[in-house]
């Protein structure tokens, strides 16, 4: 046979010697399969956020910790640990500059999918190619927990889970080797899920369960606690337990809610189906807990979810949607692991059953995928409007770095604010470089850029009319019908209104939009409408209902 293949080879060219690589390497293909497969989904939510830029948090760590130190790698984030994200950040801030958003996309991009990766592992030890396939592909596109592949702040939560996933993997082949090799790498990687946001709590209670309560906890007693140890000391010097305030009694409802939002968001359903689906969970875990068919590490991943979940419920109910999806997407992986561990191998059963149970399982991951793609689009266009507003307010405040105090606050989430003035300016500064650098030729820029650039020139005044005013007498000609008043940058103009009427005020944005940036009621009297010197290019423009009611002066 492997003479054939050598002739053919030199007859008939490589497709025969492909055969042969395959028959010596059956794993050849499936890698292959794989890689391709791996690098189409890069591709596809790569392109997810093209064009866009930080949100909410992201400006404040920009602002706050860019700049090497133990505040920025050790303090808590809403009582996160978060030393791993910090340094990641601070690694692209020092190598790529403020000007790096693809870089952030790239590796969070790159966490979702090692952590699917790693799924997939889990997944097709027990029930094959198939089965683990469609269903890793489903929960890469799960557009029910979005956030955690396109909003790049959740480096911290996705890596959180990632490295649980490589500690519980490398215990497995520390408890099956003698060395001591496997046991350190489960341990540092531990350590680093711990490190990463609140996602890895969950990693320290498993392990600590798995590794002093295994069959190996003589040996291996040490991989769990010691990374434990570490986090106790973090969590008493950093986290003002004080601050939280849990409403104990919200705690089983809101449990309750994220189980059952993380079923039915597999689906993108309501949820009082996921709920459905879960209470039938439980009972089908019961039976084989009453059968005697679990083990600790059957339940690895049903301890990891029920930690997970009370301790997001201790600090979130009553304050975070239980729907959040950046929930929902822990809970839908964890327990897609815990149906994978839980039931028979498909692969022991026979070639007919086990093809019709791929078939329901494909047709499952494919109504996964169309049930959530909505969600997965509407987050996509709610972080590049509100990312990109932002952006186009940066754009000014950098334009009028010296009209600004340095305790104002440049960007604000949930009347939260995200950007001082002064840590943004010292930040672009140290760096020499710009977060919205790419976005300055505001003529040229999307529309919610635009947009967010008038927002912040009528806010701090840059652009603005000022009145009514004492009457000014020298007011010569109306404003033309259907034209729109146009005042220059570092100019103003004088008007007198004679009767009511509204006026709509643009210098980026569209002037007809449904939603105006600057709309004002003016009264009779005279006014003055001005606006700051810049190089931004582009003049202001004034629409008024009644343009008839309206005269410029000089």
């Amino acid at each position: 046979m492997w003479g054939h293949a050598h002739v053919c080879l030199k007859e008939y060219g490589c497709p025969c010697y492909s055969q042969s690589v395959l028959k010596k390497y059956p794993k050849f293909g499936t890698y292959i399969f794989v890689t391709l497969v791996g690098l189409f989904l890069a591709w596809y939510l790569f392109t997810l956020t093209e064009n866009q830029t930080f949100l909410h948090e992201e400006w404040t760590w920009l602002a706050d910790r860019s700049h090497l130190s133990l505040h920025a790698l050790l303090d808590e984030n809403f009582g996160h640990m978060s030393l791993v994200p910090a340094t990641v950040y601070l690694i692209i801030f020092h190598l790529f500059g403020l000007d790096s958003y693809e870089v952030f996309r790239l590796v969070l991009v790159s966490f979702h999918l090692a952590t699917i990766l790693f799924v997939f592992g889990f997944i097709r030890r027990r029930h094959g190619l198939v089965i683990g396939g469609s269903l890793s592909v489903a929960l890469a596109l799960l557009g029910t927990g979005a956030q955690n592949f396109i909003w790049t702040l959740q480096i911290g939560l996705v890596s959180g889970f990632l490295f649980f996933l490589i500690s519980l993997r490398c215990l497995e082949k520390a408890e099956s080797s003698e060395g001591s090799k496997w046991a350190i790498i489960s341990c540092l990687t531990l350590g680093i899920s711990a490190a990463s946001a609140g996602s890895g709590m969950g990693a320290l209670f498993v392990l600590c369960m798995l590794t002093l309560f295994g069959g190996k906890s003589r040996r291996l007693w040490w991989v769990g606690l010691l990374p434990t140890f570490f986090f106790v000391i973090w969590y008493f010097l950093k986290v003002d337990s004080s601050s939280l305030k849990p409403k104990l009694h919200l705690l089983p409802s809101y449990i309750w809610q994220l189980a059952s939002e993380a079923v039915a968001g597999f689906f993108g359903v309501g949820a009082i189906f996921g709920g459905l689906a879960f209470a039938g969970m439980c009972i089908y875990l019961f039976r084989q807990w009453r059968c005697q068919k679990v083990s600790l590490r059957t339940l690895s991943f049903p301890l990891y979810i029920c930690f997970y979940w009370a301790t997001t419920a201790y600090a979130r109910a009553g304050i975070a949607p239980a729907s959040s999806s950046r929930y929902v997407y822990i809970g839908v992986v964890s327990l897609v692991l815990v149906v994978s561990e839980n039931v028979e191998p498909m692969l022991e059963k026979k070639l007919p059953r086990l093809w019709v149970i791929q078939s329901v399982v494909v047709v499952m991951a494919v109504l996964s995928i169309w049930g959530t793609h909505s969600e997965l689009r509407n987050y996509k266009e709610f972080h590049s409007s509100v990312s990109l507003q932002s952006a186009g307010r940066l754009v000014i405040a950098e334009a009028h770095q010296d009209d600004i105090d340095n305790e104002a606050t440049l960007v604000s989430f949930l009347d939260y604010p995200a950007v001082l003035a002064s840590g943004y300016f010292q930040a672009i500064d140290y760096f020499m470089s710009s977060p919205v650098a790419q976005f300055r030729d505001l003529a040229k820029a999307s529309e919610d850029v635009r947009y967010g650039a008038d927002q912040m020139l009528f806010e701090f005044g840059f652009a603005a009319i000022d009145g009514p005013l004492q009457k000014n007498g020298d007011c010569l000609r109306r404003v033309l019908d259907n034209q729109p008043l146009v005042v220059s940058p570092g100019s103003y103009v004088d008007i007198h209104v004679g009767r009511t009427t509204a006026v709509t005020m643009v210098r980026f944005s569209d002037l007809n939009s449904y939603f105006p940036v600057a709309q004002r009621i003016l009264e009779p009297g005279s006014y003055v409408i001005s606006l700051d010197a810049d190089d931004l290019g582009e003049s202001l423009r004034a629409k008024f209902d009644d343009p008839t009611a309206v005269m410029t002066c000089d």
